[in-house]
């Protein structure tokens, strides 16, 4: 198999907040633009983003502190009003992501058609 230091590490990106789905469109999107083609991005739950990203965990802590300041602060609602977001990240392993009481949380699969 694969050398240890190529296997990918996740990313979580936390919110402090219901997010209303057009502000976690936003929260997506500022995502997708600060990482590459190549690293996952998921909706995991109602709260929390998950980032496949491909290489070191030294890199992704160091990736995630910088893209940290564009998740969390104001976004702007169709209402014209605005929601302050607090948001924090941290390096998960799958253990972690796949415990079985994850997968019994409706909001998993509230993205799925």
């Amino acid at each position: 198999g694969k050398a240890g230091g190529d296997a990918p590490t996740l990313l979580m990106f936390e919110l402090f907040h219901d997010l209303p789905d057009e502000i976690a469109q936003q929260v997506g999107a500022r995502l997708a633009s600060q990482f590459r083609y190549n690293d996952l991005i998921c909706h995991w739950t109602a709260h929390q983003f998950l980032v496949m990203f491909q290489g070191s965990s030294e890199t992704a802590r160091w990736r995630s502190e910088q893209i940290l300041p564009w998740i969390a602060g104001r976004y702007l609602l169709h209402s014209g009003a605005t929601l302050e977001v607090a948001a924090e990240a941290s390096l998960v392993s799958p253990e972690e992501v796949v415990e079985p009481e994850m997968w019994g949380r409706p909001s998993v699969f509230s993205g799925l058609p």
